[in-house]
């Protein structure tokens, strides 16, 4: 017996690791969390990312035009501005949501009549989570146009393939008439505070909707939502052209290097 006893002590030893592990535990996550970022690194390219503009609203902006949130005739011009240099896609990265005094002042409208003259605009919107999948079906006004197709017979892809969400908080009503994309904002940094992943999808009353990410990526590409195929734990295909990996959560795994890739 006693001959056995190395190979009964490295098998507890293993089935030990493995348990801690798949419950993630604190210092394996933390080493395997490293090795992952090294090996993304490695393959992380160096150069500027030359189609892709950030346009931040610094502090130096704030001391000309007023603190953030500005009003939404000024995100018009804004707009407008950004427009004029004919991007495939502009993401306007905040939220306009229903605001009585911007109503009443017409400056909503204003941005409204903007935005419907641009046919290339993706707007965030924010989401509940849920904690299981609701057995509800609906077809949400605005909302259900960019509904994505799941690559099985079913058109159901398991819960943990996707966030579930249980309510939306979409733009104001006359943003929307305007018929901006729309994809939901949401994203979860780990606990070092490093975004590595992205989720591709949500699932919402029995459909699943983009993320704002995967709506102007689709935007860029010049493709339709209904061009936009999942394939549970494998790949989120854009068009006929283009594939963007994902693992079994649905996540895109983000490979950035340290230093700014944007312009």
């Amino acid at each position: 017996m006693a001959k056995y006893a190395s190979y009964i002590i490295f098998l507890l030893i293993s089935v030990l690791v493995a348990i801690l592990y798949v419950n993630d535990f604190g210092p394996l996550a933390k080493v395997q969390r490293n090795i992952n970022d090294k090996l993304l690194s490695m393959t992380a390219s160096e150069e500027q990312i030359s189609n892709v503009v950030l346009v931040s609203i610094d502090g130096k902006s704030q001391e000309k035009y007023g603190n953030w949130p500005w009003n939404h005739d000024l995100l018009a011009d804004l707009t407008a501005a950004i427009a004029s240099g004919e991007p495939k896609v502009i993401v306007l990265e905040c939220e306009i949501r229903e605001n009585a005094e911007q109503e009443k002042s017409g400056k909503t409208h204003i941005l409204a009549e903007q935005l419907g003259w641009m046919d290339n605009v993706v707007l965030p919107y924010d989401i509940a989570l849920a904690s299981f999948r609701s057995s509800k079906t609906s077809n949400p006004d605005h909302l259900f146009d960019f509904s994505l197709t799941i690559d099985n017979k079913l058109g159901v892809m398991s819960e943990e393939s996707s966030i579930l969400a249980q309510k939306v908080f979409l733009p104001a009503e006359s943003i929307l008439d305007a018929k901006p994309y729309l994809g939901f904002d949401y994203i979860t940094p780990d606990d070092d505070r490093v975004l590595r992943h992205q989720p591709m999808a949500v699932n919402y009353d029995g459909y699943y909707y983009p993320s704002l990410p995967l709506m102007a990526a689709a935007v860029y590409l010049n493709v339709t939502p209904d061009m936009i195929k999942i394939v549970e734990g494998k790949q989120v295909s854009v068009g006929n052209d283009f594939q963007l990996p994902i693992n079994k959560n649905g996540d895109f795994i983000i490979n950035f290097y340290k230093d700014n890739p944007f312009r």
